[in-house]
């Protein structure tokens, strides 16, 4: 019976050992098809947002093809009422408007002073008070050409417009055109990318956010998208603008982390640059996205799991101390 006693308590040592040694190694398990599930996950999360706002912008080209020759063609209208009368203060604009509906009309005078416009609000707006957009403005006012604007996203308002200007050929003045595309393609309210990027910060546990940055011409000024004007835009940390100029100059997904509570927050941001004629950007119609989730969910889906095997070597525990007794009891009852 001695050496039965011994026996028995070295077998069941072992026996509780390869208990404790299979729910760890099922632990270990468990926890690598979490983290590759959190991984699957953010990638999928990643090709979600980056597939709706290619979709959303694929939209959005569509609708530019016509309202392009549109803008176009109205501007002409404004061209050769130009030809008859230099005065565009003079002008009815009111009649002028209602050959193009839907459109807003601006006289910008070489002082980049809007001096007439069917949307009073905005009579005498000064655009040389705003240093980047007044070189924009300027150029295009020399040029004698027609431009037109993407898309203008302004996450304050939720509006979508677009704006073209058309310079006059003595240099004089600029005829700025604009429309709320909403207003213009009604359907296009569904592809809104500031209300898009919302959904998915619902619809994802994991994503903290998504913003939106506009930058300067050399990249050195950036901030958050609150209106099209880059001199409006909201100041950000010297950290987040390296990794948008970054961004921007290698026209290449940028990642970076840091710590936070405990937790790991990533950031990683998408460049939507336009391309011009020329090899450039198109600055002004570009924009960068920074999409940040954090790793909350993976971390509170492995405390529960640690939590689960503790709670299960325990159990272990509880069983091979009752069936220790019991068998001590059985073993001494016979000797």
């Amino acid at each position: 019976m001695k050496y039965l006693r011994k026996y028995y308590l070295i077998f069941f040592i072992l026996l509780f050992i390869m208990m404790i040694w299979l729910n760890y190694q099922s632990y270990r398990r468990t926890e690598k098809i979490v983290r590759e599930n959190f991984e699957t996950e953010i990638e999928l999360i990643k090709n979600n947002v980056f597939n709706s706002l290619e979709n959303a912008f694929a939209a959005y080209s569509i609708s530019e093809i016509v309202l392009n020759q549109e803008m176009e063609e109205n501007s002409q209208i404004l061209l050769a009422e130009y030809a008859e009368n230099q005065d565009p203060i003079s002008w009815n604009l009111t009649e002028l408007k209602a050959q193009m509906p839907d459109y807003e009309i601006y006289i910008i005078n070489d002082q980049l002073k809007i001096i007439s416009t069917t949307l009073k609000a905005d009579l005498g707006m000064d655009f040389s008070q705003y240093r980047e957009f007044s070189k924009l403005l300027y150029s295009r006012l020399k040029s004698g050409r027609f431009a037109a604007d993407k898309l203008d996203l302004a996450q304050n308002t939720g509006l979508i417009n677009k704006y073209s200007y058309q310079a006059t050929s003595d240099g004089r003045y600029l005829f700025e055109l604009s429309i709320d595309i909403s207003k213009r393609f009604p359907i296009l309210g569904d592809f809104n990318i500031f209300a898009k990027a919302e959904e998915l910060v619902h619809k994802y546990e994991q994503l903290r956010s998504i913003n939106f940055y506009k930058f300067g011409q050399d990249s050195n000024r950036v901030g958050i998208l609150k209106s099209s004007n880059p001199d409006e835009l909201e100041p950000v940390s010297a950290q987040v603008k390296a990794v948008i100029k970054k961004t921007v100059l290698e026209n290449k997904i940028q990642n970076s982390s840091f710590k936070e509570n405990d937790y790991q927050v990533t950031d990683f941001y998408l460049p939507f640059l336009v391309k011009g004629k020329e090899t450039d950007s198109e600055w002004w119609n570009s924009f960068v996205v920074r999409v940040r989730y954090d790793n909350q969910n993976l971390l509170n889906e492995l405390s529960q799991e640690r939590k689960n095997i503790i709670f299960k070597i325990i159990i272990v525990l509880i069983s091979f101390i009752i069936f220790s007794m019991i068998m001590h009891y059985f073993i001494t009852s016979i000797a």
